[in-house]
Protein backbone atom coordinates (compact mmCIF):
# COMPACT_ATOMS: atom_id res chain seq x y z
CA UNK A 1 0.00 0.00 0.00
CA UNK A 2 1.00 3.64 0.07
CA UNK A 3 2.29 3.37 3.64
CA UNK A 4 5.21 1.26 2.40
CA UNK A 5 5.83 3.10 -0.86
CA UNK A 6 5.00 6.84 -0.96
CA UNK A 7 5.10 6.86 -4.78
CA UNK A 8 2.52 4.11 -5.15
CA UNK A 9 -1.15 5.05 -4.90
CA UNK A 10 -3.95 2.56 -4.97
CA UNK A 11 -6.95 3.12 -7.20
CA UNK A 12 -9.08 3.65 -4.09
CA UNK A 13 -6.80 6.38 -2.73
CA UNK A 14 -6.67 8.03 -6.13
CA UNK A 15 -10.46 7.94 -6.36
CA UNK A 16 -10.87 9.42 -2.87
CA UNK A 17 -8.41 12.19 -3.63
CA UNK A 18 -10.16 12.92 -6.91
CA UNK A 19 -13.56 13.04 -5.14
CA UNK A 20 -12.14 15.39 -2.52
CA UNK A 21 -10.72 17.71 -5.19
CA UNK A 22 -14.04 17.71 -7.03
CA UNK A 23 -15.94 18.52 -3.83
CA UNK A 24 -13.44 21.20 -2.88
CA UNK A 25 -13.79 22.75 -6.34
CA UNK A 26 -17.59 22.79 -5.89
CA UNK A 27 -17.31 24.37 -2.43
CA UNK A 28 -14.86 26.99 -3.70
CA UNK A 29 -17.16 27.78 -6.61
CA UNK A 30 -20.16 28.23 -4.32
CA UNK A 31 -18.16 30.26 -1.81
CA UNK A 32 -17.04 32.67 -4.53
CA UNK A 33 -20.67 33.34 -5.45
CA UNK A 34 -21.82 34.09 -1.90
CA UNK A 35 -21.49 37.55 -0.48
CA UNK A 36 -20.57 37.66 3.23
CA UNK A 37 -22.99 40.53 3.85
CA UNK A 38 -25.81 38.49 2.33
CA UNK A 39 -24.91 35.50 4.49
CA UNK A 40 -24.92 37.71 7.58
CA UNK A 41 -28.33 39.13 6.61
CA UNK A 42 -29.68 35.60 6.19
CA UNK A 43 -28.31 34.60 9.61
CA UNK A 44 -29.83 37.71 11.23
CA UNK A 45 -33.17 37.04 9.56
CA UNK A 46 -33.10 33.45 10.80
CA UNK A 47 -32.26 34.60 14.33
CA UNK A 48 -35.14 37.08 14.27
CA UNK A 49 -37.50 34.41 12.96
CA UNK A 50 -36.37 32.04 15.70
CA UNK A 51 -36.98 34.75 18.33
CA UNK A 52 -40.49 35.32 16.96
CA UNK A 53 -41.24 31.59 16.87
CA UNK A 54 -40.06 31.21 20.46
CA UNK A 55 -42.27 34.12 21.52
CA UNK A 56 -45.23 32.65 19.65
CA UNK A 57 -44.57 29.29 21.25
CA UNK A 58 -44.59 30.89 24.72
CA UNK A 59 -47.87 32.65 23.95
CA UNK A 60 -49.43 29.41 22.68
CA UNK A 61 -48.23 27.58 25.80
CA UNK A 62 -49.83 30.25 27.99
CA UNK A 63 -53.06 30.10 25.96
CA UNK A 64 -53.14 26.31 26.26
CA UNK A 65 -52.68 26.50 30.03
CA UNK A 66 -55.45 29.09 30.37
CA UNK A 67 -57.77 26.96 28.21
CA UNK A 68 -56.98 23.89 30.30
CA UNK A 69 -57.88 25.75 33.50
CA UNK A 70 -61.12 27.07 32.00
CA UNK A 71 -62.06 23.59 30.80
CA UNK A 72 -61.47 22.13 34.27
CA UNK A 73 -63.67 24.83 35.82
CA UNK A 74 -66.37 24.35 33.16
CA UNK A 75 -66.39 20.58 33.72
CA UNK A 76 -66.65 21.07 37.47
CA UNK A 77 -69.53 23.54 37.02
CA UNK A 78 -71.28 21.24 34.51
CA UNK A 79 -71.03 18.28 36.89
CA UNK A 80 -72.44 20.43 39.70
CA UNK A 81 -75.37 21.55 37.53
CA UNK A 82 -75.98 17.97 36.41
CA UNK A 83 -76.18 16.82 40.03
CA UNK A 84 -78.55 19.67 40.87
CA UNK A 85 -80.82 18.78 37.91
CA UNK A 86 -80.82 15.11 38.97
CA UNK A 87 -81.76 16.06 42.53
CA UNK A 88 -84.58 18.31 41.31
CA UNK A 89 -85.86 15.54 39.00
CA UNK A 90 -85.75 13.01 41.84
CA UNK A 91 -87.63 15.37 44.17
CA UNK A 92 -90.27 16.05 41.50
CA UNK A 93 -90.71 12.33 40.84
CA UNK A 94 -91.01 11.66 44.57
CA UNK A 95 -93.59 14.44 44.83
CA UNK A 96 -95.62 13.10 41.90
CA UNK A 97 -95.54 9.51 43.17
CA UNK A 98 -96.55 10.38 46.72
CA UNK A 99 -99.43 12.68 45.80
CA UNK A 100 -100.97 10.42 43.19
Amino acid sequence: MSSTNPFFRSDRESSLESDFQTEQHLVDGLASQVDNDTVQKIINTQKESLRRFEKSNEMLTTCTELSRRRLEKALKDANGHKEMILQVAICELDTLLFFC
